[in-house]
């Protein structure tokens, strides 16, 4: 027993610090004052934050609310599970670095050392107590200027409130009154062929302004020969939205990537400035990618230093510029259909201004009142109204070379008494592709294709289907049309992709 007392006796000797349970101090909160959502506040982004001395108890509970109330002002709120300060104009994620620096010198006037224990014991408790606000940039028809909210219901500029919840603003004053004398003459120049694109660049434009997709389940296709304006269009667009993370760089072909997927999640618009089609290996997770962002459907978006996904829609307006279309190895028709084409037909090669882009964003004020205007009449209308070029390109893209949708009405045949197996299939697509200068599908590519195109039309693919009094792998309901001779099989016009 002795032996024991004496053990007990020189460890407690030896701590610096112990835990008591005493009366809270008066002077700290059990909890930080609450942010009043509704209430806008003074303009002050995270480095200028000048930390007001706060009493150093030694304890991270006591600490993280004194700092949460006096330090940060209320200011700080988990959006989305992360920390974010409210600045004014937005909510912006906070490093945990640039925290405890302002921490550490918050602390140290008090009596205990601050030390990295005491700084990552505090933080934690000050993420854990730290209000939660909800979900980052609800989709709401809603505009945020540097200089307030802009309502699209009433057309009204409020001042913005940490309610709003919003993680960005535009990089511009909005200014109803404000014009664009050199923007206007050059997007005249450069759609005078039909003057009706100007109207449609300018909806576009304010389509991206709040997250809300008004309904429209749309990606824009900016399409033209080279040196057309497609990139000046794209530069003002990125210069309207502050550049990175509100206007992020992406590839169609890296769609499926979980890094493109997150940045995607943070941008209000996704360029791609130089479109091509996604590879056949992973085309069709970039179509049923593209498919689900255009529609606000869930996608599941890697989380940093989170190991589970957040499932949610990407309310992120996608653009793609190109020379031609690319390909999505479509299925259907459904994919070209979201699609908002823009074309461009003017080449300014060798007459090209590299001062242009500069000279049209000291203009943004007035082209963002222009855009606006465009937004208004788009909302009000429900549906872009597309020019004839447009309405071209599209009747293009639903019908683009090789697809499924003009192979089926072109030398198939569907019905109940239709069978037909994979190679015969197969053949037939070939020699139809081969005919009509098409792109082939390689062959699993193109049976798994073809079954997902007919699915609709009553057929389906089994593993074993009568044939000829055979059975092999094929189609119940389909059929080649006589057209084609119906023995396709032993005809290779050239060799193909065959996996």
């Amino acid at each position: 027993m002795e032996y024991l007392r004496r053990t007990i006796s020189n460890a407690v000797a030896r701590q610096q610090t112990v835990y008591s349970v005493q009366q809270q101090s008066p002077s700290v909160e059990s909890s930080p004052a609450p942010i009043v959502l509704g209430e806008p506040l003074p303009l002050l982004p995270f480095p200028e934050v000048a930390p007001a001395p706060t009493h150093n108890s030694g304890d991270h509970l006591t600490n993280a609310l004194q700092l949460l109330s006096g330090t940060f002002g209320n200011r700080l709120g988990i959006l989305g599970g992360a920390l974010h300060w409210f600045n004014g104009c937005a909510w912006e994620p906070v490093p945990d670095s640039d925290l405890r620096a302002v921490m550490a010198r918050a602390l140290s006037s008090g009596p205990k050392a601050v030390t990295h224990n005491l700084l990552s014991g505090t933080l934690q408790v000050l993420k854990d107590q730290a209000p939660r606000i909800g979900t980052p940039d609800p989709t709401e028809p809603v505009a945020f200027f540097l200089n307030g909210a802009l309502e699209l219901s009433t057309g009204s500029l409020r001042p913005i409130c940490p309610a709003d919840r919003n993680t960005r603003t535009l990089s511009v004053n909005y200014d109803p009154a404000a014009i664009a004398p050199r923007f206007s003459a050059w997007v005249a120049e450069i759609f005078s062929n039909e003057p009706a694109r100007i109207a449609l660049a300018q909806e576009i434009f304010g389509w991206t302004f709040c997250r809300a997709s008004l309904g429209l389940h749309k990606a824009v296709l900016l399409i033209g020969p080279q040196r057309a304006g497609k990139g000046v269009l794209l530069a003002i667009l990125e210069a309207l939205h502050g550049g990175a993370p509100g206007a992020a760089a992406f590839t169609l072909g890296e769609l499926d990537n979980p890094k493109v997927l997150s940045s995607l999640a943070r941008a209000h618009v996704g360029i791609d400035s130089d479109a091509v089609g996604p590879a056949p290996r992973n085309a069709r997770a970039v179509l049923g990618l593209f498919k689900r962002i255009t529609a606000g459907e869930s996608v599941d978006i890697p989380q940093l230093y989170q190991q589970h996904a957040l499932s949610a829609p990407i309310p992120t307006k996608l653009f793609f510029a190109c020379n031609s279309a690319p390909t999505l190895w479509d299925d259907s028709a459904a994919a070209a259909h979201r699609f908002v084409p823009l074309v461009f037909d003017q080449s300014f090669i060798g007459r090209e201004d590299p001062t242009l882009v500069q000279r049209l964003q000291g203009e943004l004020p007035g082209i963002a009142a222009w855009a606006v205007e465009g937004w208004k009449r788009l909302a009000a209308r429900g549906r872009f109204e597309l020019p004839q070029s447009s309405l071209d390109e599209l009747a293009t893209l639903a019908a683009p070379d090789g697809s499924m949708a003009e192979f089926i009405d072109t030398v198939l045949i569907c019905g109940p008494d239709h069978r037909a197996s994979d190679e015969t299939l197969w053949g037939a697509y070939r020699l139809w592709a081969a005919g009509n200068g098409y792109q082939q599908m390689p062959r699993r590519r193109m049976l798994t294709a073809l079954a997902d195109a007919l699915r609709w039309k009553g057929a389906r693919r089994a593993a074993s289907v009568l044939v000829d009094g055979k059975r092999m792998r094929g189609f119940y309901g389909v059929g080649v049309t006589e057209s084609t001779g119906g023995a396709v099989g032993n005809v290779a016009p050239f060799p193909g992709p065959s996996r």
